[in-house]
């Protein structure tokens, strides 16, 4: 199955216009510095390793080895100003054997104000043979002075289709927004995928918070023994575990089952496990609880809009998955539409912090009555 996901084909075809619209940029008399904003990190992260593999006809992983290429990727840390100290010595210094310098600041709406502040100079006047590039999927949180001096191009999550065959409805559903999650399964055939689907069902919501608790981290998750892969990004791992998770409170409640009154009360148990894995890591609380809260209320967010949108077909075809779509067509629940929105507020005011100054396992708790009570 490998062979018919291609990742740089895919991309270098939905992405065109953007690849194209960076070539024209680093052509033009004056480079400018480029900010790619978009929500799916991997789609913007390939877009740039392409780009300068096809404009340098090179590959890669030697051209970032080389001297003429500088990256700040913290992987869910801040970025403080002597990341950015760094970054300006290395512009100082002369371009060996590319066409051009490379200079890259992945996430750059984490770096605090000091370390933006920093970034004014060499942003608004890099040298004629340096290219530099950022990207974001918070363009609105950066400084206005650091927007003023950044072009701007947008990279919009597209669906990949032709891939019914190959992959679970649940996992092209979560690609709609994370593509990088059909190459991770796709050493799993169809059948596997869903039996894998089946098995977290059948699993409790504090298993399923556990699993999900293990997946905040930038390292590679483990899955059971009884499946091919030996491991998948904890990215990934924590997409589907946070789908299935939103699906099964959505069905406790539903069928009035007791899972989210017994949840409630082992939050804490389940933020002790957070505690516990972050230190083991060595993920500081911070960036483990961005990691724990935002993946949830991103997957809560598209779940809610799905059911709310069913009357007028959201949920069939391409755009839902089996189990929502039985889900709702059994029990057609109705959201008050005041309380939707007050419920979305919420999870986007929690989603976007930079910092989860709040208690997570109250948060955690607070997340658990809320979801229950839109739909009771």
């Amino acid at each position: 199955m490998n062979s018919t996901l291609n990742m740089k084909n895919i991309v270098t075809d939905k992405y065109s216009a953007q690849l194209t619209k960076i070539r024209s940029l680093v052509e033009s008399i004056e480079i400018p510095s480029i900010c790619l904003v978009g929500e799916d990190s991997r789609i913007v992260d390939l877009i740039i390793v392409y780009f300068i593999e096809l404009y340098e006809n090179g590959e890669f992983h030697i051209i970032s080895n080389s001297n003429d290429y500088y990256e700040i990727d913290k992987q869910g840390e801040p970025i403080k100003i002597d990341d950015i100290r760094e970054l300006i010595g290395f512009s100082t210094l002369r371009r060996e054997k590319l066409k051009n310098k490379y200079t890259i600041i992945k996430n750059i709406e984490s770096a605090n104000v000091y370390a933006q502040n920093s970034l004014l100079k060499i942003i608004e006047e890099p040298s004629q043979e340096t290219l530099f590039i950022c990207t974001t999927n918070s363009y609105e949180s950066l400084l206005n002075t650091i927007k003023s001096r950044l072009f701007r191009i947008d990279v919009p999550t597209k669906a990949v289709t032709g891939f019914r065959d190959q992959f679970s409805e649940e996992l092209r559903w979560l690609a709609r927004y994370s593509i990088d999650i059909l190459e991770e399964f796709s050493p799993l055939d169809k059948q596997v995928q869903n039996r894998l689907l089946k098995q977290l069902r059948e699993k409790s919501l504090k298993d399923l918070f556990f699993f999900y608790a293990d997946a905040c981290t930038e390292g590679r998750i483990d899955l059971d023994e009884d499946f091919s892969i030996a491991s998948i990004s904890g990215k990934s791992a924590r997409k589907l575990y946070a789908l299935i998770i939103v699906e099964k409170i959505i069905a406790s409640i539903l069928y009035k089952a007791q899972d989210i009154n017994q949840m409630i009360f082992e939050t804490k148990d389940i933020m002790s496990r957070r505690h516990k894995k972050s230190h083991a890591s060595n993920t500081s609380a911070t960036t483990f609880s961005g990691y724990f809260f935002k993946e949830l209320f991103s997957t809560t967010q598209r779940v809610l809009y799905a059911i709310l949108t069913f009357s007028v077909g959201n949920l069939a075809g391409s755009t839902g998955y089996t189990n929502l779509v039985t889900l709702c067509l059994e029990k057609k629940p109705k959201l008050n539409i005041d309380l939707y929105n007050s419920y979305m507020q919420f999870l986007e005011r929690i989603k976007n912090m930079k910092q989860i100054s709040l208690n997570a396992e109250l948060l955690l708790t607070d997340y658990l009555m809320r979801t229950k009570k839109i739909f009771d």
